[in-house]
């Protein structure tokens, strides 16, 4: 538990670390759990998503949304990381950090492209409903 704000009330945003157990036959069996926490950089203990990462085939790339802080938080953000090598290392993108955004989760939506569904914060989104707001991201060399 931590108490991010110092406000006195304590809470699991962010988490410590950032763990992650690997299965190659759909759960049957699992690998060693891994500590992720380095690739994250100053995302470091982010939540992922709530909803489940994205595999784009053709790049041979996995796409995970995670929440650090939270959109009502001063550094509350979305932060897209992905990995090429079937999880042993990760990235953290570029293009996909979301500020004052939470609860994302990631959809591949054909090609090179995904759309991340999020939650704003009210007070930053002027032109979209309140919770949600769509975004969608082209894939490539800078992602």
């Amino acid at each position: 538990m931590t108490d991010p704000d110092g406000d006195g009330h304590f809470d699991c945003i962010p988490a410590v670390d950032n763990f992650q157990i690997i299965t190659g036959d759909e759960g049957r069996s699992w690998g060693e759990v891994s500590n992720i926490s380095a690739y994250l950089g100053d995302s470091r203990g982010l939540l992922p998503g709530p909803g489940t990462g994205a595999y784009i085939e053709q790049e041979d790339r996995i796409v995970m949304a995670g929440h650090y802080l939270t959109a009502e938080r001063e550094n509350g953000r979305v932060v897209m990381y992905y990995s090429d090598d079937g999880g042993l290392t990760w990235g953290l993108s570029p293009s996909g950090r979301f500020a004052r955004a939470d609860e994302a989760m990631v959809a591949h939506t054909g090609g090179t492209n995904l759309t991340v569904n999020l939650r704003r914060d009210v007070t930053e989104c002027e032109v979209c409903p309140p919770k949600v707001s769509l975004t969608i991201i082209k894939l490539g060399k800078g992602y």
